[in-house]
């Protein structure tokens, strides 16, 4: 029986005898005074519980929570309020990157879509229509340039003393038969007789026109040579003008066509754009592990409906407390232990602490994820999302330590002390501690092996 319920049952008792006793003497007198009742003997004093300072190994470890999770996963909303028009995945279902899992009324902009559409495709085709005619203008253009060119080469060629030397040349030797079909001819007549039908009568008429042929060539030369650099100018001239048609040509497409056609793209992307906002689409192929959309109902915007999670690469996250995270880092070996398979412990390894405690992150921008997440090997052990486990990160062992409970060591004021029992005697002895465990407490200075203390 406990102390306190004796000393209630001892004090209840005496009670009554007194009352009794007093009831007898008022009642009968001394003829009916009862036998005097024996006192009972005192409670015995409550033993002190006492802990033995032990020597073995210690162990300084963290040890918190986790729960296997996807190294991947995406959590999906809609970007505008509005009634839900059709939910077209459920919860466990697998989809593809792209598919469309739920979608709000959006029947207008479906409409403005489409003739968006159409008018961007009208812009193309006249954009195209006017490329295609400009090419063949283009290439017209070309060709009369080369013309013009040729034309050019052809009148530079021309500007030579050549054809004037030969012209000359030609001259020169016309009327040297014509002097001398002249003698010949005046021999004749000097010689008396017909000469109108003589052979040097015909010599001198044809020595004639050869000569009036000769002057007429030379004439036509020297003009020649006298106009050429102006023909030579003019082709010039018209090379110029082919090559500015040509530039025309080339950069003779329509800016209205064109503006058009970036018009008419700007709003299919804008259209686009605000469509997407009324659909959930996945960005990744995966698993949906929740879907809280329901056909008819109304959604806020930015309020998360969908989970959709790669869960072909898993992790563990757990959620350590704040002095635990302290003494955790990033790239530190720890023990996890399955509550499905509590005899089997896997290695693994702290591969991201949240912020402040890892190595990234910063104060300015706030993480959505606050976990720590814990990476192991590959396993043979059939592992699922949600499976819950313990890790244990082990950050200091000490073999031949001595500890005690940690209720055996009090704290008051920041002065750490254990009681002792000195001959019936209690007294305080300050100690100095070192790794602290949930069950141990490592002694440091202040207590040897085998000393007893007083619990509080």
């Amino acid at each position: 029986m406990p102390t306190g319920r004796r000393r209630l049952v001892i004090t209840v008792l005496v009670a009554m005898a007194v009352l009794v006793a007093g009831c007898g003497e008022t009642t009968g007198g001394a003829a009916a005074q009862g036998p005097t009742p024996t006192p009972l003997p005192p409670p015995p004093a409550p033993e002190i519980p006492t802990y033995s300072v032990q020597q073995c190994t210690v162990v300084d470890e963290v040890s918190f929570s986790g729960r296997v999770s996807p190294v991947v996963e995406h959590r999906l909303y809609f970007e505008v309020a509005g009634r839900v028009k059709g939910v077209y995945v459920q919860r466990d279902d697998m989809v593809e990157e792209g598919d469309l899992l739920a979608e709000i009324e959006n029947d207008d902009l479906l409409r403005q879509l489409d003739q968006a559409n159409i008018d961007l495709a009208t812009a193309e085709n006249n954009l195209e229509s006017a490329i295609t005619q400009r090419d063949y203008s283009t290439r017209r253009a070309e060709i009369d340039l080369q013309m013009k060119r040729l034309q050019l080469a052809k009148a530079q060629a021309s500007i030579s003393d050549t054809d004037l030397q030969i012209a000359q040349a030609n001259l020169q030797k016309a009327e040297a038969a014509l002097k001398q079909a002249q003698a010949a001819y005046d021999r004749r007549v000097s010689q008396g007789g017909g000469v109108e039908a003589s052979g040097e009568a015909l010599n001198l008429e044809r020595a004639t026109i050869d000569y009036q042929i000769a002057q007429a060539n030379y004439s036509r030369a020297a003009q020649a040579q006298k106009t050429a650099p102006y023909d030579v100018e003019m082709q010039r001239l018209q090379v110029q003008l082919a090559e500015m048609e040509l530039e025309r040509i080339q950069n003779a497409i329509d800016v209205q066509l064109v503006n058009a056609v970036e018009r008419t793209r700007l709003t299919v992307e804008r259209v686009e754009a605000q469509l997407a906002q009324t659909q959930v689409v996945s960005p990744i192929a995966g698993k949906v592990t929740a879907a809280a959309a329901s056909v008819g109902s109304n959604v806020t915007a930015y309020k998360e409906l969908f989970i959709i999670a790669d869960e072909s690469v898993l992790d563990i996250t757990g959620d350590p407390r704040a002095e635990d995270l302290q003494r955790l880092t990033e790239g530190q070996p720890v023990e996890i232990t399955f509550n499905q398979f509590p005899d089997q412990v896997v290695e693994g390894v702290i591969s991201r602490l949240p912020y402040p405690y890892g190595a990234g992150g910063s104060a300015d921008v706030k993480e959505t994820d606050t976990f720590t997440h814990v990476t192991y090997g590959a396993l043979d052990l059939p592992l699922r999302p949600g499976n819950v486990c313990q890790v244990k990160a082990t950050l200091e062992v000490k073999d031949d330590a001595l500890w005690l409970p940690p209720v055996a060591v009090r704290d008051f004021g920041g002065r750490r002390f254990v009681v002792i029992d000195e001959g019936g005697q209690q007294r305080r002895v300050d100690v100095t501690i070192g790794i602290q465990s949930a069950d141990r407490v490592e002694i440091l200075t202040g207590l040897e092996a085998g000393q007893v203390v007083l619990a509080p």
